[in-house]
């Protein structure tokens, strides 16, 4: 048939596919997509992933929210995978990835109780393990890294809220981070004294520690030095209830913009802000004297154009008057000219009867 074969698809040219909601239970040969580069899985009921192996190509994997409770060894065969979501499933230990290519993992909602896993992986620039049952970030291998001295580690981002951390990194893994980590979130842990020695975290940005069990304010001292921050939360710890607290956040953070995750103004902000209201308000009030001036003018150019019409029917009540005057001297003159005549005809009469006489 000529509209099958013109609309038939040649498998081993694909570069994409997604296979999202699908309700999948099973993965079918996907080894002819050799050049597939990007498979979406997620959202189906897939408990096996083995077939994924004969993948060489793929470098983007979404399994998450599947049944999954282990990789089936995909860890040491997706050796070109950059990202890889697993995220809403089973997974309680992950095997160590061969795939230094890796620059993202997205694990989170899942049973996972270490990151071991997590070997030597210098282009990973993400890791978000949100909601497991980890109770430390045991990512030794940064130390390693920084003992070589010969790789640049691009880590900026770890994602940890909602796990059972109640300690952060060891020395020599916070030596490591120092020239890269920009963001660190490990709300709803078990924290509660960040030690006394000193965090070199030069970098870091953003720092999220809300809803632990910090207790004093000493308990802090370990990231006191970490001036840059833009972005701290200690929302839900004791802590946040001692006297001076805020003020004594913001004298250790004079770069802070968002303080449990509400924006700071500054004073210079402030001022600012309120010279700009009142400006605000007097140009409003400008503009309702000018509207009501306005208003005003109109109503007043309104009875300007009805007066002299009035003055137009008094004018001409005059010419009225005027004229009936004229009349009147005119009938008067009239008369005269008849009494003259009158007369002299009197004259005339008198004038024959003498004659006659």
């Amino acid at each position: 048939n000529r509209d099958n074969s013109a609309n038939k698809i040649d498998v081993k040219l694909l570069h994409s596919i997604n296979l999202s909601k699908k309700d999948f239970t099973a993965i079918g040969d996907l080894s002819s997509c050799l050049e597939l580069t990007r498979l979406d899985l997620s959202n189906n009921a897939l408990k096996d992933v083995t077939p994924l192996r004969y993948l060489p190509e793929l470098q983007w994997l979404s399994l998450a929210s599947n049944q999954l409770t282990s990789l089936s060894n995909l860890e040491s065969h997706l050796k070109k995978i950059k990202v890889l979501n697993i995220s809403f499933n089973e997974i309680s230990e992950l095997q160590p990835f061969e795939t230094p290519d890796l620059s993202a993992l997205v694990a989170t909602n899942n049973k996972l109780t270490s990151l071991k896993f997590l070997n030597f992986h210098p282009k990973l620039n993400t890791i978000v393990v949100s909601h497991n049952k980890l109770e430390k970030l045991d990512i030794d291998w940064f130390a390693s890294v920084t003992l070589k001295k010969t790789q640049t580690i691009e880590l900026k981002k770890i994602s940890a809220s909602h796990n059972r951390i109640s300690q952060l990194f060891t020395k020599d893994t916070t030596l490591a981070l120092s020239n890269s980590l920009f963001e660190l979130r490990l709300s709803n842990n078990r924290l509660i004294n960040l030690g006394l020695e000193p965090i070199q975290l030069p970098k870091l940005r953003i720092l999220d520690l809300g809803h632990n069990a910090i207790i004093e304010f000493i308990h802090l001292r370990a990231i006191l030095g970490l001036s840059r921050l833009m972005n701290i939360n200690l929302f839900g710890n004791i802590v946040e209830n001692t006297d001076g607290f805020k003020e004594k956040i913001l004298a250790s953070f004079p770069n802070l913009k968002i303080f449990n995750s509400k924006p700071l103004i500054s004073k210079a902000e402030k001022k600012k802000k309120h010279e700009e209201n009142v400006a605000n308000k007097r140009r409003l009030e400008n503009d309702k004297i000018t509207q009501k001036n306005d208003q005003k003018n109109n109503t007043n150019s309104k009875r300007s154009k009805i007066v002299p019409s009035a003055n137009k029917d008094e004018n001409n009540d005059n010419d009225n008057d005027n004229n009936d005057n004229d009349d009147n001297d005119d009938n008067d003159d009239d008369n005269d000219d008849k009494d003259d005549k009158d007369d002299n005809d009197d004259k005339d009469d008198n004038d024959d009867k003498d004659d006659n006489d």
